[in-house]
């Protein structure tokens, strides 16, 4: 009943976009662009399949992406087996960093899929921020100029977790503002694996809340004012030993856009943003006999940062963008211990750090003629970073760390973009870069971090350097007729490559772990791999077909961590009038080589199908429906970078209803 009642309130209340998301533009090449929109397109039932799978699932069919999951919630982008620090991952361009030393938090779960205007990624930017793999920003949706008062309502149901789900919106466009307004609300129990049986801890409710305010009055100055509201709690991870009683985020911004007609100059952009991340971790609903010792780590994470762009109008040929950026980052995460018949031991696992980064970008797109192009870029970022109290420093002065000075670190990023338009089907693009990024919070500070893959608490060094990468990169894409192709080639050389050491001499804290690890810089590495695309369309029909291969070592000669095997996703739809129908097979090859430093073991190989369909109907206003079966044979299986080897869920039948108006 209580969960009836929260549905029905979610449906009356007043909230965002009135449409379907749908997939308008995708380029493999060296950067993947998905956008959302209100047009129709064949190629929406490859990236919204469902439109109330979590943003994650979009990210996941685009080529270069792959998940790393640690329950049923919230799983953990990456980016050509580029994690962490490594990947650049922001919202509308605004730097964010979740508030869980376990990972249990990315930026990407602060976002739903139904208010998402456009997904970018690839190895090429760094417009947002450094990282060696890549960035991924995830633009969020803007008014629609076209109508002055539009909204839906929807709601669903899927069978493997009995989870209900549900989503309003409202949005309207005068004179003087436009607006949108969403909501979605989630709940889902523990889903069954391919065998039949209940996965515990897989379990998770959300409720997200959205609000934009777009100004009108003047073709010459923009005022934008955003919000975001994500809560989620009751939050299982079944490859955790502790799962998540409250994960909540505030994320707010106010945008001024300037516009020039008749000069050089074309567009002046600054940005003011916040965000607030409170996380935290419990093990109360976990039985006696699983936790030795119970345990309360509550986490914060605060960012404020801004930013001003310029862009110019084209100028023989070239087109110069500008931005200076800066943010600042508070970091701390606790442990509180509470062993049987003894007082409570506290400790900071994130020692009150403070990191503050302002960086310069200028970049160039140069269109020598119409079959040459030459895009460059040059950023440098600037960091300084320090533990703000004594007793946070204490803790990492055990180790013989001198951390009463700041850390004071400054980092390149340099990119060369050829590109040869052969014809007007063929292109050709290479990539020459050197970037280095900045070691994460945890590297660098973290105290006795668990980690559940290898079972290894972990300790950050103050001492380490910049890690860097030389990056080469060669991508063909060709598009004919009805048919279009692209493949991507790519290779790292990574110096001062990141990991954990094993330091035989230290005792561990947490009851039961293998030892523990020391962050410490190797000499080398080096990562390579492909993504190829193929998508054929013709009339009312799409076949779209997507494969991707990352391979890499280090200096020890030593397989790199979590590297995605080989995996293939080929999705066919068929569209009618006001229907359509997607059948699809996803897979993966067998991974035998693995790093069992990290704990990893090899996965079998594994292959599931699915079958989707919609209906619409309607004139002035649309009724849709969406159904499908997901795992149809029931397939148990569990994906290489699903920690603890947790099953996948099995047969999944939901039905989605939707009301447009």
């Amino acid at each position: 009943m209580n969960r009836f009642i929260l549905i029905l309130t979610l449906l009356y209340s007043m909230n965002t976009l009135g449409q379907d998301s749908t997939m308008q533009q995708v380029e493999l090449a060296s950067f993947n662009v998905v956008e959302f929109d209100n047009d129709s397109d064949l190629l929406d039932k490859y990236y919204n399949s469902n439109r109330f799978n979590l943003t994650e699932s979009a990210l996941e069919r685009i080529p270069a992406v792959s998940l790393i999951s640690r329950g049923n919630f919230a799983p953990e982008p990456i980016y050509r087996g580029f994690s962490a620090g490594q990947v650049n991952l922001t919202i509308d361009g605004m730097h964010m960093f979740g508030a869980c030393t376990d990972k249990m938090d990315p930026v990407s779960s602060y976002v739903e899929s139904n208010n998402l205007k456009a997904i970018e990624c690839g190895s090429s930017s760094s417009e947002n921020g450094a990282g060696l793999g890549g960035s991924i920003n995830m633009e969020t949706a803007k008014p629609n100029l076209e109508k002055k008062f539009y909204g839906h309502v929807a709601s669903g149901y899927q069978s493997v977790s009995s989870g209900f789900n549900s989503s309003v919106g409202l949005g309207f466009n005068n004179d003087l503002f436009s607006g949108i307004f969403s909501s979605t609300f989630r709940m889902n129990d523990n889903y069954k694996d391919g065998n039949g049986n209940e996965v515990n801890y897989t379990q998770f409710s959300k409720v997200n809340a959205s609000a934009k305010l777009v100004s009108n009055f003047s073709d010459f100055h923009r005022i934008k004012v955003d919000f975001i509201y994500d809560r989620a709690w009751d939050v299982g991870y079944a490859a955790l030993p502790m799962d998540v009683s409250l994960a909540q985020a505030k994320i707010y911004s106010l945008t001024y856009e300037r516009f020039f007609f008749g000069s050089s100059l074309k567009e002046i952009e600054f940005k003011v943003y916040g965000n607030n991340i409170y996380h935290e971790m419990d093990d109360s609903k976990r039985p006696d006999d699983e936790v030795p010792i119970r345990m309360d780590m509550p986490g914060w994470s605060d960012t404020y940062g801004a930013y001003t762009t310029f862009n110019w109008r084209k100028i023989a040929g070239h087109s110069f963008s500008l931005k200076a950026d800066g943010f600042v980052h508070f970091s701390r995460a606790e442990m509180t211990m509470y062993p049987n018949d003894e007082a409570p031991m506290f400790m900071l696992t994130w020692p009150d750090v403070k990191r503050g980064v302002i960086g310069l970008l200028f970049a160039d797109q140069w269109d020598i003629n119409d079959r040459f192009a030459f895009n460059y870029s040059l950023r440098y970022d600037f960091s300084n970073s320090r533990i703000e109290s004594e007793f946070g420093k204490n803790h990492l002065r055990v180790f013989g760390y001198d951390v009463d000075d700041p850390i004071n670190m400054g980092i390149w990023n340099i990119l060369v973009k050829p590109e040869w338009r052969v014809n007007e089907s063929f292109k050709l693009n290479w990539i020459a870069a050197y970037k280095e990024r900045l070691p994460t919070v945890s590297e660098q500070y973290g105290f006795y971090l668990f980690n559940a893959q290898d079972g290894y608490d972990y300790i950050g060094n103050p001492e380490l350097g910049q890690e860097s990468a030389l990056q080469a990169e060669m991508s063909a894409s060709l598009k004919k007729g009805s048919f279009e192709f692209g493949l991507s080639y790519f290779y790292y050389h990574l110096n001062n490559y990141i990991v954990g050491i094993i330091d035989p001499e230290l005792s561990t804290m947490t009851i039961g772990a293998n030892g523990v690890k020391i962050y410490e810089a190797m000499d080398h590495a080096y990562m390579t791999g492909f993504e190829g695309s193929a998508i054929w369309t013709i009339k009312n029909i799409s076949w779209v077909n997507v494969l991707n291969f990352t391979y890499g070592k280090d200096s020890e000669n030593e397989i790199l961590p979590q590297l995605p095997p080989l995996k293939l996703t080929s999705t066919f739809t068929i569209k009618g009038k006001n229907w359509d129908i997607s059948p699809e097979v996803v897979g993966a090859i067998k991974k035998d080589e693995v790093r069992e430093s990290f704990g990893e073991t090899s996965s079998p190989a594994w292959m599931i199908a699915n079958l989707r369909a919609s209906y619409s109907f309607g004139k002035n206003t649309a009724w849709n429906i969406q159904t499908g079966v997901e795992n149809i044979f029931n397939t148990y299986y569990y994906e290489f970078l699903s920690w603890g080897e947790i099953p996948r869920p099995g047969t999944n039948f939901y039905v989605n209803v939707s009301f447009n108006f």
